[in-house]
């Protein structure tokens, strides 16, 4: 029991520097991206220059579900590939850094295939994998020193994170936001998976000295 609760114990000890780590790591301004692509397809579609409706508030209608129909495509053939060149590089590079990503693809793939139980899974899934690379922070600590690695995953949820706002109605004091709802959120959950997609293809050793004092450097 008393090596169990120091191991715990050691752990919540890591996260600290950890998450201290990471937030100067990471570069924020790609927080601006899905605020910027979500900004400006709301005004392109509202001025009607992205013609999906000529309804004010952009009910359901046929360029609304072709245009709702090619992202969920897109995001799934960009999963995907972020899955293929996962396991590409893991077999290249024989790190589990790379099967860790490609587990987290492959759910996150399942999830836009829509198989029945894949949202449920998902939600099981990526919190077990985050809690995975924390515990095994050492050995993958090589990549997670990465300024890229840290800010291309932030992107990547921040973008899924207001996506799903949006489809789920919670920012309703958004202006116009039947349009934001309707004709932003899955060109915003497509720029997460294009972040992901780049996480995968560009994922390099870090440069910068690992947070934790004992974990092997790259």
């Amino acid at each position: 029991m008393s090596k169990l609760s120091s191991f715990v114990g050691g752990k919540f000890n890591d996260l600290g520097p950890i998450l201290r780590f990471d937030a100067k790591a990471m570069r924020p301004v790609v927080l601006l991206a899905p605020l910027i692509v979500g900004g400006a397809l709301a005004v392109l579609i509202s001025s009607g220059v992205v013609p999906l409706s000529d309804d004010p508030a952009l009910r359901p209608n046929a360029a609304l579900q072709a245009w709702k129909g090619f992202f969920e495509i897109a995001a799934v053939v960009a999963l995907m590939a972020a899955t293929a060149v996962s396991l590409v590089r893991l077999a290249a590079g024989r790190h589990v850094y790379f099967l860790w990503l490609a587990l987290m693809m492959a759910a996150l793939t399942q999830r836009e295939i829509r198989f029945e139980f894949s949202n449920i899974l998902v939600h099981i899934v990526v919190p077990i994998l985050f809690t995975v690379a924390w515990i095994w922070y050492r050995q993958l600590a090589k990549y997670f020193t990465s300024r890229w690695v840290v800010t291309l995953l932030v992107g990547m949820f921040f973008c899924y994170v207001l996506s799903q706002m949006l489809d789920q109605r919670w920012l309703q004091f958004l202006p116009q936001e039947h349009i934001w709802s309707n004709g932003v959120e899955e060109p915003l959950e497509m720029t997460g998976h294009t972040f992901a997609l780049l996480l995968v293809i560009f994922s390099r050793p870090g440069k910068m000295p690992c947070p934790l004092a004992d974990a092997p450097q790259a």
